[in-house]
């Protein structure tokens, strides 16, 4: 293991010694999220690059759930596609921003199955390992000038997994709502 990791090191050394500056800047993310709840964790943070204009935001995100909140500990991995479908400005430097958006989040830490274990009859649950990720939601974005940070976004979001979706059209015994869950976050712009 530890000469498959030196090999990846190794490559990744030769790569950023042959790329320009300008390239390098290219493939640094412009943006930072931290997001509170929202299916990505009780707590997740990643870099995210934009795309065409800023019309396109991809991000990959480490969430973690603590004992505490979830009877066992969480370790999930997200990567989050949206798509910027709305820009109103506020005041001359602030926006509102709006998105829909659909991802892959991943669980980490062994909690959940890649395939159906022996124990369950055939089709009885889905595989929750790896989850279709769907969101929608608006961003409150103002220039703020520290350091290297631009700009600052506040925004609220509305996440379900496709699991949950599928299980409440089809299941009629639970609220339609109760499949939806709320984000909350900060986006920091470089």
């Amino acid at each position: 293991m530890r000469t498959h990791i030196k090999h990846i090191l190794l490559l990744i050394f030769i790569f950023i010694q042959n790329i320009s500056g300008a390239q390098i800047k290219k493939l640094l993310p412009d943006q930072l999220r931290i997001q509170f709840a929202g299916e990505t964790g009780f707590l997740s943070v990643g870099p995210v690059w934009s795309f065409w204009g800023g019309r396109i935001e991809s991000g990959i995100s480490y969430g973690y759930t603590p004992r505490s909140t979830a009877k066992v500990e969480i370790h999930s991995l997200s990567i989050k596609n949206n798509i910027i479908w709305l820009r109103k400005a506020i005041t001359k430097n602030s926006l509102i921003k709006c998105h829909s958006g659909f991802g892959i989040l991943l669980d980490i830490n062994g909690n959940t199955f890649y395939q159906l274990p022996e124990q369950y009859p055939s089709n009885y649950y889905a595989p929750n390992s790896v989850n279709i990720l769907l969101e929608s939601g608006a961003e409150y974005k103002t220039p703020i000038n520290c350091l290297f940070i631009k700009h600052i976004g506040v925004y609220a979001e509305i996440c379900t997994l496709g699991n949950f979706l599928w299980y409440g059209i089809k299941d009629k015994a639970s609220d339609f709502t109760d499949q939806f869950s709320l984000g909350l976050g900060l986006q920091f712009y470089f």
